[in-house]
C-alpha cells in the first residue's frame, strides 16, 4: 500500500486502515457520572494538534483554534497534522490512552472533521462514534456522517460551526458494533402533525436525536450508560433474545406542562417494575465471592439493595439525558408527548436454554400524538376471546412485561381487525375470568341509578395481569378526587353480560333459570348470585375503557364474545354481543362515555402537572382542616413527577 511522504515515516499514511485486523479492542471503562472532570494539557494538544480542544484546572473545556484544515491550500500541507490524529486515534482505540479520556469521551480539534469523516466506518466497526459539538454546554452532539453519506456529508459541509465546537470520539459500551446513523426526522415535521392532531403512536416518527445505552455484564457490572446519535447497532445472529425472547420493555410517557417544563410521569414505578423482570429473567449481577467465602444473607440483601440503587440511577440519568438531547421532538402542551421505550434484553450469544451474561438497556424516544388521537373517533368493538390466556399462570410472569407476551397476541388481534374490530379482550383458559387486553389493562365503570359510581377492574393476585401504571393511576384518582368505590377483584364475561342488561323483564326470566340451575348439567352455565342479580337491576349505565400509556383511556363500546380455534386463531363461534354503549349517537361518532370522561380529564391534568398546580392554588385559600388533607395528596401526586431541567441543552 502506498505511503504517503511524513515528517514522521513511522506514522501510517491517512488512507491506512485505523487499526488491524484482531488488534485487541479499548479495555472496558467504568462509566463516570458528572460534568467532565478537570484535566492537564496534553502533550499532544501542544505539539501535534494545534487546535485540540483540552479540559482545563478549572473544569472547563477551552479551545485553542488556531485554524481551520478544511482551508489549507494543499493536502501535503495537512498531512503532519492528519498522520498525528490517526496515531492518536489509533492508541485509543487500543487502549493506550487511557488517562486522556472523560468516562467514555476522547477530545478533537474540529480541524480533525475530514479525518474523521474518512474513517468512520472504520471507528463505528469498532465501537466508536465520532460526533461534533457545538460547545463546551452541549453533552450530545451531532453525528460525523462518512463520505458515503453523499447528502448528509454535504449538508455538513455547507453548515456553519459555531467558533467553540469541537469533536468528541465516543466508546459504545462494550465496543457496541455500530452499523450506521439514522438521521433525525425534521423537527418541524413532527410539530405539524402534531398540531393537526395526526402524530398518533408510531415508529414512523421514531427518528429523534439521540438513543442511550449500557450494558451489563452479570460478572464485571455495568458499561455506560452512554449518549448516542440514533444508530442502528451490529447483533449477534445468535442474540439470547431471539433465541428464546428473554427481554422486556417499559413506555414512559414525558409531556409539557402549561407553563413550559417538561415531566417525566412516574419514573420510579416504571424502574421497579423493569429491575422486577429483569430478577424474574435472572438479567441481574451475581454477587461476588467475599475473600473466598459465600456471603451471608444479610451480606446479600445489602448486594442485591446496591444493585438495585445502582440500577436505579442508571435508568434515570438515561432517561433524564433522552428527555433533554431530544427535547424539541415533544409538542407543546396538549398536542402530544414523548414516549420514552427502554428495551432491556440479552444481548450475547448463547445455543442453549440460558442467559448469556451480557445484557442491553437501550432507551428510545418517539413524538406521539395526544391522549385523544391515539384512536380515531368512532365506535370500538373488541373481541372477548373466551378460554384464550393471554399469559399462563403458575409464576409471576403476568406482572413483567416481556416482550414474549406482546408476539403471542399478533394473529388473534389481526383476526379481530379483519373483523372490523379494534382490540382483543383475553381471559383466563378456564374462560370465567377476564383479564387484559392485547396492550393494555381494562376498567369497568358502573353508574347506579341513585348516581354513585364504582371502578371495577380484574385483580392482580393471580400474577397473569400486568401492574399496570395507568390502571393504578385511575384507581388513586378515582378514589381520592372523585370520591368512587374501587373494587379489584375477578369478574367473568358472564357476569359483565349481565351488568349491559337493560331489560327489567330480562332479570325476571334470569331469576328463573336460576331456581332451576341444578336442572341444568352444562359446564359452562353460568348462575349469577342473588347479590349480583340485584347490583346489575340497579345499573343505570356501565362504561368499557383500555388503560396504557399510549392511549390512556380508550372507550369500548361492543364487546364480541367468542370461541377462538386455538391452532389458527379464528373465531369459531360468536356468543353473546355486549353492547356496553347503548346511546343514539351516530357510531362513526361515538366517543367517551361521562363517567370515563371525567376520569380521562383528570389522568391527564396529574400526568401534565395541572392538577397539582390547581390542588397548590386551592390550598391558599382552604382552612387549616382542608389543607392538610390537600397537602397529603398533593405530596403524594408531585412525587409521580420527574421535572426535568433544560439549561445548557
Amino acid at each position: 500500500m502506498e505511503r504517503t511522504t511524513s515528517s514522521d515515516d513511522a506514522i501510517p499514511s491517512y488512507d491506512e486502515p485505523l487499526i488491524d485486523a484482531g488488534a485487541r479492542k479499548a479495555p472496558e471503562q467504568k462509566f463516570q457520572t458528572g460534568p467532565l472532570k478537570g484535566r492537564c494539557k496534553s502533550k499532544w494538544i501542544e505539539d501535534l494538534v494545534p487546535s485540540n480542544p483540552y479540559i482545563g484546572i478549572d473544569g472547563k473545556l477551552h479551545m485553542e483554534r488556531r485554524y481551520d484544515t478544511r482551508n489549507f491550500e494543499s493536502e501535503e500541507s495537512f498531512s503532519n497534522i492528519s498522520n498525528a490524529i490517526r496515531q492518536r486515534v489509533k492508541d485509543i482505540l487500543q487502549g493506550k490512552r487511557q488517562q486522556e479520556s472523560n468516562g467514555h469521551e476522547y477530545y478533537f480539534s474540529i480541524d480533525a472533521l475530514p479525518f474523521f469523516r474518512k474513517h468512520c466506518r472504520e471507528l463505528l466497526n469498532h465501537g466508536w462514534v465520532p460526533v461534533i459539538r457545538k460547545d463546551e454546554y452541549d453533552r450530545y452532539g451531532t453525528p460525523i456522517y462518512p463520505d458515503d453519506r453523499l447528502f448528509e456529508a454535504e449538508e455538513m459541509n455547507a453548515r456553519e460551526l459555531p467558533d467553540g465546537a469541537f469533536i468528541a470520539l465516543i466508546r459504545c459500551p462494550n465496543n457496541l458494533e455500530i452499523s450506521d446513523f439514522i438521521k433525525p426526522m425534521p423537527v418541524e415535521e413532527v410539530m405539524e402533525k402534531a398540531a393537526a392532531g395526526q402524530l398518533g403512536f408510531s415508529n414512523q416518527y421514531s427518528r429523534t436525536n439521540q438513543i442511550a445505552v449500557a450494558i451489563l455484564d452479570e460478572k464485571k457490572g455495568w458499561d455506560g450508560p452512554v449518549m448516542l446519535p440514533n444508530v442502528k447497532y451490529a447483533c449477534e445472529p445468535l442474540e439470547q433474545v431471539k433465541q428464546y425472547g428473554t427481554g422486556m420493555f417499559e413506555g414512559i410517557g414525558v409531556e409539557r406542562t402549561e407553563d413550559g417544563q417538561i415531566v417525566i410521569f412516574r419514573l420510579e414505578d416504571h424502574i421497579q417494575r423493569m429491575y422486577r423482570g429483569a430478577k424474574f429473567y435472572d438479567m441481574i449481577p451475581k454477587p461476588p465471592k467475599l475473600e473466598g467465602k459465600e456471603k451471608t444473607e444479610q451480606e446479600l440483601k445489602r448486594w442485591e439493595h446496591q444493585q438495585f440503587e445502582q440500577f436505579r440511577k442508571l435508568f434515570t440519568q438515561m432517561a433524564i439525558d433522552m428527555v433533554r438531547a431530544n427535547e424539541k421532538y415533544i409538542p407543546p402542551y396538549g398536542q402530544g408527548r414523548l414516549y420514552l421505550r427502554p428495551d432491556f434484553f440479552d444481548h450475547g450469544p448463547k445455543m442453549h436454554a440460558d442467559n448469556s451474561g451480557r445484557y442491553m438497556l437501550m432507551m428510545t424516544a418517539i413524538p406521539i400524538g395526544s391522549a385523544e388521537s391515539y384512536f380515531s373517533p368512532g365506535e370500538k368493538t373488541f373481541l372477548m376471546a373466551r378460554r384464550r390466556a393471554r399469559v399462563a399462570e403458575g409464576s409471576m410472569e403476568g406482572l413483567v412485561k416481556s416482550i414474549a407476551h406482546y408476539g403471542k397476541v399478533v394473529r388473534l388481534l389481526r383476526t379481530a381487525n379483519a373483523h372490523g374490530m379494534a382490540g382483543v379482550i383475553f381471559t383466563n383458559s378456564a374462560g370465567d375470568r377476564i383479564e387484559e387486553t392485547n396492550a393494555s389493562s381494562i376498567i369497568f365503570i358502573i353508574t347506579t341509578k341513585d348516581g354513585k359510581r364504582k371502578i371495577i377492574t380484574p385483580s392482580l393476585k393471580h400474577l397473569t395481569i400486568l401492574d399496570s401504571v395507568t390502571r393504578k393511576t385511575c384507581l388513586t384518582l378515582a378514589q381520592n378526587e372523585l370520591g368512587w368505590e374501587t373494587e379489584e377483584r375477578d369478574i367473568s364475561p358472564d357476569e359483565l353480560l349481565l351488568y349491559s342488561l337493560r331489560d327489567e323483564n330480562l332479570f325476571g326470566i334470569i331469576k328463573k333459570i336460576m331456581d332451576n340451575a341444578d336442572k341444568i348439567n352444562d359446564g359452562d352455565f353460568y348462575a349469577p348470585s342473588l347479590k349480583q342479580l340485584e347490583f346489575a337491576k340497579n345499573i343505570q349505565d356501565i362504561e368499557a375503557l383500555a388503560a396504557g400509556t399510549g392511549a390512556a383511556l380508550t372507550p369500548i363500546h361492543k364487546i364480541q364474545i367468542g370461541r377462538v380455534n386455538p391452532e389458527t386463531d379464528e373465531i369459531e363461534e360468536e356468543e353473546a354481543l355486549i353492547e356496553i354503549d347503548r346511546t343514539a349517537t351516530e357510531p362513526s361518532k361515538k366517543g367517551m362515555g361521562p363517567a370515563g370522561k371525567e376520569l380521562f380529564d383528570l389522568l391527564l391534568a396529574v400526568k401534565s402537572g395541572k392538577l397539582q398546580k390547581n390542588m397548590r392554588e386551592k390550598m391558599q385559600g382552604a382552612n387549616a382542616s382542608e389543607q392538610d388533607k390537600i397537602a397529603e395528596k398533593l405530596a403524594q401526586y408531585e412525587k409521580w413527577l420527574t421535572f426535568v431541567p433544560m439549561e445548557h441543552v
